[in-house]
């Protein structure tokens, strides 16, 4: 479709969507309109919107529907939120979530590995149910069930279609190729269970029964497709790359609430095209969307995706069609950057190459996971300069000795960024080490450093510039502070987290160097 019959496609979906919504509850005296341009005129409706409706009159008396399906999420607070899902809705899921998956070469012959959360498996089993696809699907819902996940992969005589995580990618890689390291992690977690010797070792020969490393090592390195989802492909993409050499890497952007929005199909650029079958989006300034959140009677102006432009960033706002519940302007806590606003490009078909144009994003992490500079000295000196967690992975990430980081924001006139960095191996240079990230830290942050070092001449001359060059620290522990990460991963797939949520909070904001020695001492001691 033509931007203009997606417009009218749009108009005609927004007047379904909110004549059906405003027969539950949570939409009381939402108005029925047919013009996608009148979109802003409806107030936001947020997550904690609909929880407190489902609380006051019991989830029955709130849907439109009977539950078909649910998926659970913890939230990125850890609050449980369920989002339902009926009949229609799981066959069109399945319909469009193949569709996508077929533009990227996906073929129904195909066989494929799916490493996903509990829950995930469900999602990836509507078009394994309609499709008939071969393969396995792997839930991660215990510590051990990596092992069960290995165990079934190594019996597939051939792997396609590789669907997980980034991390994901490269500890599965990591283990196919060092499999005695593995089975070490494997005995050391049995043993805190187990506390006698000969039946620790025992109960490892036992789990790690049926993993044959050598098979799931071919098949892996002659897979054709992935898809990772829930965590910017780009700043691994080197890595997986070196791991994978055939794998062709398609990322994913979608969430409980929305099963898909975005897919990188064209690996030629480090976008994603929004898909506008599914949903109608905007793009409003996230601390508009905070006041829309805080007073319903707020009218939120966001951006229609008709009227992007190139360099336009902002919190995600999703309205889409629900045969339970509807979502009208949800604001999904999702930061993303317009790279183009009409990007074209072909898809393989059956029949002959096909043309497709649609607006290009990149995701730039979490609204809560992002420093802002906006507040007048509010964070220090940094003149309005914002921060996102897919800026510092790009910057970091693809540094090969990096495992882990944690940006760390003091306080202060002016204030200062700390990072801490998990090296994969112990670092035997680390003043090499440290001019390597931080020419790639600076690179990132020279939108910041020429503002800062202006005022800085404004102010005090060049003295005062040279003064300027200390807002940026680092700090180096060893390979072992990993471990204090993967417990907290540990916890959290034991809280029922989805898979985007299994990392731990990387961006805090503290208020002194004090603060920021409480925080760090555990990792820098390890």
């Amino acid at each position: 479709m033509t931007y203009p019959e997606i417009k009218r496609f749009h108009s005609n979906m927004l007047e379904s969507i909110t004549s059906h919504a405003s027969q539950s509850p949570v939409y009381q005296d939402l108005e029925t309109i047919s013009d996608i341009a009148r979109l802003s005129q409806l107030p936001l409706t947020t997550s904690t919107q609909i929880q407190n409706s489902f609380d006051r009159l019991g989830v029955e008396k709130v849907l439109l529907a009977p539950i078909a399906r649910f998926w659970y999420t913890s939230g990125s607070t850890g609050k449980p939120k369920n989002v339902y899902y009926g009949k229609r809705d799981l066959d069109d899921i399945a319909t469009g979530f193949f569709q996508l998956l077929y533009l990227c070469g996906a073929r129904p012959w195909n066989n494929a590995w799916v490493v996903t959360a509990a829950g995930g498996e469900t999602l990836f089993g509507l078009v394994v149910e309609k499709y008939g696809l071969d393969g396995t699907i792997s839930p991660l819902a215990g510590e051990m069930d990596m092992i069960k996940a290995l165990r079934h992969a190594s019996r597939l005589h051939k792997i396609d279609i590789i669907v997980t995580t980034t991390w994901l990618y490269l500890l599965i890689n990591k283990i196919a190729k060092e499999p005695k390291e593995f089975e070490r992690l494997v005995e050391t977690e049995v043993k805190k269970k187990v506390k006698i010797p000969v039946f620790s070792t025992i109960v490892t020969k036992y789990l790690l029964r049926g993993i044959n490393y050598t098979r799931l090592g071919g098949s892996l390195q002659n897979a054709k497709i992935g898809f990772s989802h829930a965590e910017a492909l780009s700043p691994y993409l080197a890595k997986i790359r070196e791991a994978y050499p055939n794998l062709e890497m398609h990322d994913v952007f979608g969430a409980a609430e929305q099963w898909v929005q975005a897919i990188q199909v064209s690996p030629e650029k480090d976008w994603l095209s929004f898909f506008l079958r599914y949903s109608i989006p905007e793009i409003a300034p996230p601390e508009e969307v905070i006041k829309g959140k805080e007073d319903r009677n707020y009218r939120v102006k966001g951006v229609p995706w008709y009227e992007w432009k190139k360099g336009l960033k902002g919190e995600l706002i999703l309205t889409r069609p629900n045969e339970c519940l509807p979502l009208v302007r949800y604001p999904t806590g999702d930061l993303i950057e317009v790279m183009d606003p009409a990007f074209s490009f072909e898809v393989n078909l059956e029949r002959g190459k096909m043309k497709i144009t649609l607006p290009a994003i990149k995701a730039l992490g979490r609204a809560a996971d992002s420093v802002d500079f906006a507040g007048a000295d509010e964070s220090g000196n940094f003149l309005g300069f914002k921060v996102y967690s897919r800026q510092v992975s790009d910057a970091l990430m693809t540094i090969r000795n990096v495992r882990w980081w944690e940006l760390y924001h003091v306080k202060g006139s002016p204030g200062k960024f700390v990072f801490l960095i998990i090296p994969e191996n112990n670092v035997s240079d680390e003043t090499a080490f440290k001019d390597e990230l931080l020419r790639s830290l600076v690179n990132m942050f020279q939108e910041f450093t020429a503002a800062a070092q202006a005022r800085a001449f404004l102010v005090g001359g060049t003295a005062a510039m040279e003064d300027q060059k200390n807002y940026l620290e680092l700090m180096i522990t060893r390979p072992t502070a990993y471990e204090l990460i993967d417990t907290e991963i540990k916890q959290r797939i034991k809280e029922g987290r989805s898979v985007g949520q299994l990392k731990p909070k990387r961006i805090f904001v503290v208020d002194s160097d004090e603060a920021l020695s409480t925080l760090t001492r555990k990792k820098m001691e390890a």
